[in-house]
This record gives structure tokens, sequence and C-alpha cells, in this order.
């Protein structure tokens, strides 16, 4: 299980989530601020005014754009190589926690449903980790038409899973 689970339950697990969100939309009004001093860039982003194509490159990536614009000149590049490689790095490590929650998830369902008569390795979750990591490589290879389709059929099964459960909530 969880260490969130285990030592602070429901209510770790819920502030636990709810608090760091508070402090990441301070970080979030501070870069707004920070970018709203610079209103040409937000009027070439608004706007579809005849700029030339080198700017228009330019700010089509907007956390490289804006980390430059918001660094001192000399440090430009290296504020826009830091963003874009923690970035990447962040898309990684949060498919691979989540996956790996999914798995801890799964092998504690096993757990719960045999009355504790089966309880699988650190092993076995690491398989099971591997396996939804792989499940996702194969969705992600996926043609454009196909990714669409799935979103498609997603958003289906949302829009009409929400109401259902809210409608059992009461």
């Amino acid at each position: 299980m969880s260490i969130e689970t285990l030592l602070g339950g429901h209510v770790g697990m819920v502030f636990g989530w709810l608090i760091p969100c508070c402090f990441v939309m301070f970080i979030a009004l501070a870069m707004a601020e920070l970018a709203s001093s610079m209103p040409w860039v937000l009027s070439l982003l608004l706007t579809n005014h005849n700029i030339n194509a080198n700017l228009r490159n330019r700010t089509s990536a907007g956390l490289y754009y804006f980390s430059a614009k918001l660094a001192p000149v000399k440090y430009a590049p290296l504020a826009s190589w830091i963003t874009g490689w923690a970035n990447v790095t962040g898309q990684v490590t949060l498919v691979c926690g989540i996956d790996f929650t999914c798995a801890q998830m799964i092998t504690t369902a096993i757990a719960v449903s045999s009355d504790g008569a089966t309880v699988l390795s650190a092993g076995a979750t690491y398989g099971i980790l591997l396996a939804i990591l792989f499940s996702h490589g194969i969705v992600c290879s996926a043609a454009t038409n196909i990714l669409a389709r799935l979103n498609l059929f997603y958003v289906f099964i949302t829009g009409k899973c929400c109401p259902i459960k809210l409608l059992l909530l009461y």
C-alpha cells in the first residue's frame, strides 16, 4: 500500500494534494504577473498581426520563449535549455509515478479481494508497472487517426459515466 494510505489515510491524501496545489498556484500567479509586464508579447500571441516568420516561430514554444525572455540576455539560451529538459524530465517521471501508483493499486486490490490470502511481492508490482508502461508505449506509437478515435471514445465514456456516478452518489 502507498505511504499516504498507511500513514495519512484519506485526510492525508486530500490535504497532501490540496496544500501543494495552493503553493503551485502562487508560482503560477507570479509567472502571470511577470508575463503581464510584457504586453507586446501577449499582443503577438493573441492577434494575427503581420509579423515576420522568425518571431512567429520563436513564440510557438511558450515555455522556452518566456523563460528566455524573463532571464537576462546572457543566460536566455541556458534558461530555455533548462526549462526544456526540466519539462521533459517532469513528463517522464510523472508518467512513471502515475503508472507505479496504478501498479500498487492493482496489487492492493488483489490483496483486498482475496482477504489477504494473496499478497504480491515488490517484484510483481514492478512487473505490473512494466506491463502498464509497455501498454502506454504501444498506445503512444499508434497513428494519429487511431489516437483521435481513442480520444473521442474516452470523451464519450467520460461524458456518460460522470452524470451516472453523480446520480448514484445521491
